[in-house]
């Protein structure tokens, strides 16, 4: 159910976002880093995705042999929501994670049908440069944020972090445990003690300005019907 309701969030993103013009295309990969954080939902989507075209030990070789990142986030973007909402100065910093993506390949990802809501979602209306920011209208950057709210409140009491401390611990999930243990086990603790725990939605931080242009988005999203219920219906637990 949790992965039907973040497809058609996806799609719903997608549709919205389609007419912002964009620098971005194939083969364009300079934003392609380890600074990815997503929730353990959409890490179930990856792996249900690559065990679909057969290639669970093709995963397994990308996560495994790799050296795991070594910063920890501070808030996931729920509690970070909250303290601002509550007037409580917090810094949602990541961290910066400069190492290229284990997934790609030839500057092109290699999950890009299953990738993460931090990369679909991850645009720039200039081309990007090493080092450089993307452009991006504020109202877009907006709208990302509330998405992704959505999605952690989606998958809250789950891990929330770092893309490839979450694929970590699916693989031990998954039955890849003794490859895992023997890759040390000190990659095990570090992958449980970096990640979070999702939070449930504290309400969205949208501007005055902001709001008219993502109402439209968040109406679509939690309006969608899955199995007779709406996905409001569904994350409120009715």
């Amino acid at each position: 159910m949790k992965q039907r309701i973040l497809k058609s969030i996806y799609h719903s993103f997608d549709a919205w976002a389609a007419d912002l013009k964009t620098a971005c295309q194939k083969g364009c990969a300079t934003c392609c880093t380890q600074a990815v954080t997503m929730t353990e939902v959409e890490g179930s989507y990856i792996w249900d995705y690559i065990c679909s075209n057969s290639r669970p030990a093709w995963l397994v070789n990308r996560v495994v042999n790799l050296e795991l990142p070594l910063q920890r986030p501070l808030y996931t973007l729920n509690e970070f929501a909250l303290a601002c909402l509550n007037g409580e100065e917090s810094d949602f910093d990541r961290g910066t994670l400069d190492q290229t993506c284990p997934f790609l390949e030839n500057n092109n990802c290699t999950i890009y049908k299953a990738r993460p809501f931090s990369c679909r979602s991850f645009v720039s209306q200039q081309t990007c440069q090493p080092g450089s920011s993307a452009v991006i209208p504020q109202y877009y950057l907006s709208a990302v944020i509330a998405v992704s709210q959505v999605i952690e409140h989606l998958s809250q009491n789950q891990y929330w972090g770092n893309m490839l401390h979450i694929l970590y611990t699916i693989l031990q999930k998954n039955g890849y445990a003794q490859i895992t243990s023997e890759a040390g086990t000190s990659k095990i603790v570090m992958s449980q003690r970096h990640l979070l725990i999702a939070k449930p939605l504290p309400g969205f931080l949208l501007s005055d300005d902001d709001r008219p242009i993502v109402k439209p988005l968040l109406n679509r999203i939690l309006t969608t019907v899955i199995s007779e219920k709406t996905i409001e219906q569904i994350l409120n637990g009715e």
